[in-house]
């Protein structure tokens, strides 16, 4: 599930996207997500990175995709998310918690 601004900040290239994995991608709403005022992150754990889950027509690549964390499984080369501003295009997600992560856990359970 995806943060309720997520649109603001990036594209969907759903034509791209698995139908199996679509709900990847769902949104959460104002009522179902609460984002504390804490700016979009680009680099946060909880972002894929742009080529996360694009269509590939060879198996062999899904079972490497499905199975490495933040691995590119790119077969056609396009883009699943796209950020409205492109220079965080080589950026995007980590495996590692990123500030905004952190701050927004410690904003949740009042640990500040």
């Amino acid at each position: 599930m995806a943060r309720h601004d997520r649109d603001d900040y990036v594209t969907i290239n759903v034509q791209n996207i698995r139908v199996d994995l679509y709900d990847q991608f769902t949104k959460q709403t104002t009522a179902t997500n609460e984002n504390y005022n804490i700016t979009y992150d680009y680099g946060s754990i909880m972002n894929y990175d742009g080529r996360a889950f694009v269509l590939s027509a060879c198996a062999d690549v899904w079972a490497t995709v499905l199975t490495t964390p933040h691995f590119s499984g790119s077969y056609n080369g396009e883009y699943v998310i796209v950020p409205n501003d492109v220079i965080y295009q080589e950026t995007l997600g980590s495996p590692f918690l990123a500030f905004y992560d952190i701050l927004m856990m410690n904003t949740h359970y009042k640990c500040l």
